[in-house]
Parts: C-alpha cells; structure tokens; sequence
C-alpha cells in the first residue's frame, strides 16, 4: 500500500474545493418552493390558510401568482395576501443573496367530508416547480351542551328583491366554580369569544354594537333552558339583528355564524406580583359552533297581472317626473327626471332598482323619440333618481303623458302602479331656411353674365414688344413641392417615433396594457357575446372592469365593480360616465344572480361597449 504524499493530499483538498464551489453555484442559482396547509382538519366555516414560499438565490426571475384549483365543498376567500424578505449571507468572503416570497391563501370548507386539493403548480423564472396532493378532512364543529347558535327569520316566505330580517341568538353555559365559588356573568362570558377565529357574516356590524355594549356591563341576559343530557342549566344568551337581501330565488342562501370561544375548566389564583390574588383562567378547552340557516323560501313575482312595463320592483314606491324645458320646438331635446322614492316600510335594495322602461309607455313612444340606451340612476337617501332626454316627433304634442312605474307588494301579494302627472308642453314647428339664406347668395334668377369689352384695333390691339415678352414671369411652386419637401423629416420622425413606441412596448408593462385595454377589452366582448343569462352578465363585468384595471395598471383579474368604480372617482373622470358605469355593473350583477330581468340578450354588452370608449376619452390611468 502506498503512502499518501504531500502531492495527492493538494490533490484532494482542489477537487473538495471545486466540489464545494460546484454546490454553492448551484443553489445560487436555483429556487425553492414549499407548499403547507395550516391544518389538515379544520372545521366546516372556519377559515384555514395554505402557504406557498419560493426563495430564489441571487437571479431573481419572474413568478406567477398560482390560482387554487376549485374543489365542491372548499372555497376560496379572495386573492392571496403577499409578503417578501431579502436576507444576504456570507460565506468564505462570498455574499450570497436570497428573497423570500409567502403567497398565504385564506381557504374555507363549506360542508363536512374529506376532499383533496390537486397538485399546485408554481412557476419561477420559466421553471415549474409541482407540489404533492393534499389531503383535507373537514368535520362539522362540536360544542355540546356548551354552545347553541340560532338562526331566525320574521318570515318564512319571501319575494326577490324583498328584504329578510333575521335574528341570531347565541347561548353560552353559564361557568359555575364550586372551589371559589364563581359564576361568570354575561359580559365576563362574552370575552371568552375569539373575535379573529370566529365568522359573524351578515351579523359582523351588530357584533361589533354588542360588543361596545359590553364595556358598560348592559349585554346579554340569563335564561334556562336543557342541554344535551336533558337536564336544565343557566345559559346567557345574546340577541343581534341583521337584514338579508336575497339575490336569487330558491333557498336563502345566508353565510354561516361560527363562533369560537375558550371555555373555562379551571379557574386559579394568580401570583403575579401585580394581580396576585385574583382569580384567572387556568385551563380551558376550545368551543366551536356553527348556525344552520333558517327555512326561507326567495320567490320571483307570479306572471299573472305582472305589467308590461314591470321592471323588478318589489316594495312599496312613488314616482315623480320633472320635465325641462316645457317650451321646445320640434326635435329639440327635452331632459326629463324620473325620481323613485320608496315607501317600503323595511327600505328596498335601491342600489338594484332599474328605471322604468320608457320604451313600453305607448302614449310616449307614440310622441317622442327616445334614446334605446337604458337609464343610468343615482341613489340618494331613500330616493334614487334616473334622467333621459326625448324630442318630440312634431308641434302636435302638448304635453309628457303620465309615466308608470309598477312594483309587487309582498304584503298584499299584487302588482301596484303608480303614474306621475302629465307635464304640459308648448311645441312650436321647427325654423326652416331656404336654399338661398343658407348659401348667403342672391335669389334663384338668371345666370350672371360675363361683360365683355371690345377693343378697337382686333388682333393689332395685342402687345407685341420684346420688352413684354421677356418681362419675368415668377417661380410658382405647386403643392406636390411641398409634400417632398416634407416627406424625408416627416419619415424620420416616424421611424423614430416608431422605434420609441417599440422600445417603450417592450420595457414598460403598464404602458403596454394601458395601450392594449380597448383592444383586450372588445375581445372579451365578443367572446360574452358567445354567453347568455348570467355567464354572460359575469363575462361583461369582467370585461369593463378588467378595462379599467387595464387602464389604471392595477392587479388584473382581482378588481371588483365597486373598486372599478372608486378608481373612477378617484381619476375625476366624467360623473355621469361613473354613474352609467356603476348601473351597468349593478345591472349585471342583478342579472348574474337572478335579480332582474335581461332586456335583450345584447343590451348589457352593448352598454359596455358604448362606455367602454367614452373612457377611451378620459384620463384614468
């Protein structure tokens, strides 16, 4: 056996330190992904968070937002919140960087069962990275005879468009320490809620009342009542209100109460220096609950006696109309305000109200010309208002008929038409020019003559000297000189310009999406256009707001219609644009979830289209 030399052990130490080096250029330029589920049980309405985090070294490269695959029984509650760490290392004399990337999606399971999230593919500077199934059991939340949630409605039948009044009730065991003897009171109870793990829904304003209504010791009261083992104990129960605004008929569909609270097992002593003495919690045990929603039925108005010109309405309304001006000649226009006030005794979504179709008043069509766009509203207080401007179609017409406006009653389950009162006009004929006055030149008549003088001498008369004829004549220069004048500076500003917008396309994003919105958004169009009912209301909202995300340069596919709106405002763009833009939104959404009627299959894209290029005019992004 040889001996090792000096030379083989130089030897080895290069090929560990090339080997070394090898490894740390090869996670200098590699990525990690890791992907974790908070919990894999959780419980059904309880929301439970999925982490992806990507670290890159030193190239940092492009990285897709992954979007989670949709599951039945699992749901995803909005975009995920995004965090980054930079953090630098030094090695040997080599600094090596690394960022850290946490996508956290908020994830809910809407029933009980277990259900397997597909494989989540993310990609990093052109580099797929694929996680590994995930497994999920989700079982309904269990609190005994601890905790009762209750879920009351005032009505067991209702009508679309007719708001619901629903009463949650929370009963919480009263906690009884024989050792000390202590019984906790009803706001000492309530402060055992965990308001960041509980979901209160439609409740969450009345929650938040209740709970300042704590501090001052004036929440909730005692009652008996038996739990699970039949046996009667002392419950403190708190009551809140809130109202439900169906949007579709069928079941209601109302978000699920879960309430999470730590119930006590143990009370102690503390030692504490400052609260030694006092009595605290020593051991608890979580207390999960979730409300059940209540038997409603949402129905659509009946067809029978329903008005031809019945757009939706369900309550109890008035309406008046304001005509300016009264005095007009034939075809100019006349701007009349339709204001809807409602009557309804528990208030109407007017957010949803649609104007009445002014095209089905016969007496109206029959005397005036009406735009075909639909009415854009604006809801202030308890009124909302629309505007439309008519002509009339000759000096006949004396006055605006009587509009209608029909709505259902719930409470006498028949349609109600109200009529505003007529408007007297004074329509005069239209002023009417002859060809004559229009031109400015004489009245129709003979041709004008040309005079013509006759020289005495005939053809001696013209001038024949040389000093004439070689008089200089002058350079005239005709407009085709100019245009090649023009054209070499022009071309080459052209081409630069050209260069420029290239340059520009390619570097800058949100110029290139800001150049590209009306074209992206006339493509979507089109493809809504494939769509009908509600995918294609959801397809035209998609498209106008997608527009002004475009436009504004704002995260694309995660813009909703009331932030599309609110950037409008923000951009002090046109208000009756904001206003035309709002209603189609609301319209679409009325009709994505059964609220109100399709007036044409066309009609909303259409709508969308018209405003999509007066924004084409406005400064929004």
């Amino acid at each position: 056996m040889r001996e090792p030399t000096a030379y083989h052990g130089r030897l080895r130490r290069l090929v560990l330190s090339l080997t070394a080096i090898l490894c740390a250029l090869s996670a200098a330029h590699a990525a990690e992904v890791s992907i974790a589920l908070s919990s894999r049980e959780v419980y059904v309405g309880m929301p439970f968070s999925l982490t992806i985090t990507v670290r890159e070294y030193e190239n940092f490269g492009e990285r897709d937002h992954p979007s989670i695959p949709e599951v039945a029984g699992l749901r995803v509650l909005g975009p995920p919140s995004q965090s980054t760490q930079s953090s630098y290392r030094n090695i040997n004399g080599r600094i090596t960087q690394s960022r850290t990337l946490e996508l956290r999606y908020s994830l809910m399971a809407t029933q009980a069962g277990e259900f397997t999230l597909p494989p989540l593919e993310v990609t990093v500077d052109g580099e797929s990275f694929t996680g590994q199934p995930i497994e999920i059991i989700a079982s309904k939340p269990e609190a005994g005879d601890l905790l009762f949630l209750e879920m009351e409605a005032d009505d067991e039948l209702v009508y679309l468009g007719e708001p619901v009044r629903l009463t949650l009730r929370i009963w919480i065991k009263r906690y009884d320490d024989e050792e000390f003897n202590v019984r906790l009171g009803p706001g000492d109870t309530w402060s055992l809620v965990s308001g960041q793990r509980s979901r209160f829904g439609l409740f969450e304003n009345a929650i938040g009342r209740l709970e300042r209504r704590s501090w001052q010791g004036a929440v909730g009261q005692s009652r008996r009542r038996a739990g699970a083992d039949g046996e009667e104990a002392v419950y403190h129960v708190f009551e809140v209100d809130a109202v439900s605004r169906p949007q579709q008929a069928g079941p209601l569909n109302v978000e699920p109460v879960v309430l999470y609270l730590d119930y006590p097992t143990r009370l102690e002593r503390s030692r504490d220096f400052f609260s030694a003495g006092r009595l605290r919690i020593a051991d608890s045990r979580p207390v999960v609950a979730a409300s059940e929603p209540p038997a409603v039925e949402v129905r659509l108005p009946p067809e029978e006696g329903r008005p031809p010109f019945y757009a939706g309405a369900v309550g109890a309304f008035d309406i008046e109309v304001v005509a300016k001006p009264t005095e007009a000649a034939v075809g100019d226009p006349i701007t009349i305000t339709l204001i809807v006030r409602d009557r309804t005794p528990s208030g109407a979504p007017l957010e949803l109200l649609q104007p009445p179709v002014l095209q089905r008043v016969p007496e109206l069509e029959r005397d005036f010309r009406i735009p075909p766009d639909p009415l854009a509203g604006v809801v202030e207080g308890r009124r909302k208002t629309f505007t439309q401007t008519i002509r009339a179609k000759n000096e006949q017409v004396d006055q605006v008929p009587a509009i209608p406006f029909a709505y259902f009653d719930p409470e006498r389950e028949e349609y109600v038409t109200v009529r505003s009162e007529p408007i007297p006009l004074d329509i005069r004929a239209a002023s009417t020019l002859t060809m004559a006055e229009i031109v400015g030149g004489e009245a129709s008549g003979a041709p004008r003559a040309t005079e013509l003088t006759e020289v005495a001498g005939g053809i001696l008369a013209n001038h024949v000297g040389a000093d004439r004829l070689l008089t200089p004549q002058g350079l005239r220069v005709a407009w085709w000189h100019w245009a090649l004048l023009a054209a070499p500076p022009a071309l080459f500003a052209a081409a630069a310009l050209g260069r420029y917008e290239v340059r520009r396309l390619r570097h800058d994003r949100g110029y290139a999406r800001r150049r590209a919105a009306l074209r992206n958004a006339m493509r979507r169009l089109r493809s809504a256009r494939s769509e009908s009912g509600s995918a294609r209301a959801e397809a035209v909202a998609g498209a106008l707001t997608g527009y002004v995300a475009d436009r504004g340069n704002l995260p694309a596919g995660a813009l909703t219609g009331a932030e599309a709106v609110a950037h409008l405002r923000s951009a002090c763009a046109a208000p009756g644009l904001i206003d035309e833009v709002e209603s189609l939104l609301a319209a679409c959404e009325a009709m994505r979830y059964g609220g109100a009627e399709a007036a044409g299959d066309d009609a909303v894209a259409d709508r969308a289209a018209r405003c999509i290029r007066r924004l084409e005019r406005e400064r929004i992004g």
